[in-house]
């Protein structure tokens, strides 16, 4: 197995996309490797096993509280950020959603303007408590006089990193004739 860098792969895609699809590719693969890297760190210290939990409790249970939380949180974040506008504030976002327009082929311009759309879909809730709760604090909210949060559970924030990965594994087989993000 040959190991190469984040530069070796990068021209990888360049060579076989072209430099605007390859290079915003290649960012945001390694945005979206980087996530699932971190949601699976997260649910093997706080979602897979109950003796780690009253572990982590009996050290020091504020302290895992809060590392719980804003670890989750960061993923809810992450995933909001890969799914925004192409455009916000009058700035370039790196965002699957500006993966549509540089592509040629209209067939698969089409494919992956669907897959966007589930994602989107899959990650509204990320979204949600971004838009809310994270990233502003919705005053109705605070007061209670909003709709409750999205619910934030662990199947829909695996339901949305897959979506992403979908959109992600759509481009590399047509491409590279590979998938690169696993389901």
């Amino acid at each position: 197995m040959t190991i190469t860098t984040k530069d070796e792969n990068k021209a990888a895609y360049i060579a076989a996309m072209g430099q605007p699809l390859g290079e915003v590719y290649s960012e945001l693969w390694q945005e979206v490797a980087r996530l699932f890297g971190k949601w699976e760190e997260y649910v093997i210290l706080f979602g897979t096993k109950e003796s780690r939990i009253a572990l982590m409790n009996e050290a020091t249970s504020d302290f895992f509280g809060k590392l719980q939380i804003s670890g989750f949180h960061e993923v809810l974040l992450d995933i909001a950020c890969l799914t925004d506008p192409p455009k916000s504030a009058g700035r370039e976002t790196l965002s699957l959603r500006a993966v549509p327009a540089l592509i040629n082929d209209l067939v698969l311009r089409q494919r992956v303007h669907d897959l966007i759309a589930i994602a989107g879909d899959k990650s509204a809730f990320a979204r949600d408590w971004r838009n809310r709760y994270l990233a502003h604090r919705d005053k109705a909210l605070a007061l209670g006089s909003a709709a409750p949060l999205a619910d934030a559970s662990r199947e829909n924030t695996w339901a949305a990193l897959h979506s992403l990965g979908a959109v992600l594994n759509e481009v590399a087989r047509h491409y590279m004739q590979s998938e690169t993000i696993r389901h």
